[in-house]
């Protein structure tokens, strides 16, 4: 409760179309809402107030453990503050209770990439791709994966699937060169033929 009441000193000055002040409005007529109390943690993230955002989330996780929204939006903090572990734990829950969103699933496993479990980062990608053919980046994740676990060719192809989606992303055309050319390097030159007498 201190978090809410630090929050509303924080932005008692606002207007009421400010998001952060309507969310906090509806947490103080509905202190047991799960949806309210999410809401808020979501503005206060937003706002960068991330620890605010954290103590609301795990309030509403308090209350309904298997709540998506909380779930995966106390993953998204942890993941930005580079707690990669409590990241892929939220991931994994919110999974678990709605499997239909592909971003949760790129997001476990850019955590698992992190966390140095490339296969299982893979699988997880897989699955977003799933989920999400066209997602933004998926392809590149496990383009990224690929290339790491020495699967050139697969990388290549994942690199130009990205490229076909969105052809203006130059990280992902530098890394198709940077996989082609380690694929040319690899390739052994044919032998000069040898002249006949």
């Amino acid at each position: 409760m201190g978090i809410v009441l630090g929050l509303a000193t924080a932005y008692q000055n606002l207007n009421w179309s400010d998001e952060l002040t309507l969310d906090f409005h509806a947490h103080q007529v509905a202190p047991n809402s799960i949806y309210a109390t999410t809401s808020l943690g979501a503005a206060a993230e937003d706002r960068g107030l991330d620890s605010a955002a954290i103590s609301l989330f795990m309030e509403a996780l308090a209350q309904r453990p298997d709540y998506w929204t909380a779930n995966v939006n106390l993953g998204y903090v942890y993941y930005k503050q580079g707690r990669f572990a409590e990241a892929e734990r939220y991931f994994e829950r919110s999974a678990a209770s709605d499997p239909t969103d592909g971003k949760q699933f790129l997001y476990l496993g850019l955590a698992r990439i992190q966390l140095g479990r490339l296969s299982e980062a893979e699988s997880a990608i897989r699955t977003a791709l799933l989920v999400r053919p066209n997602g933004r980046n998926y392809h590149f994740a496990l383009g990224f994966i690929l290339e790491q676990e020495k699967n050139l060719p697969a990388a290549a192809q994942e690199f130009r699937l990205e490229l076909a989606e969105y052809p203006q992303d130059d990280r992902t055309r530098k890394e198709l060169a940077k996989v082609e050319a380690l694929m040319q390097k690899s390739t052994p030159s044919p032998a000069p033929a040898e002249g006949h007498h």
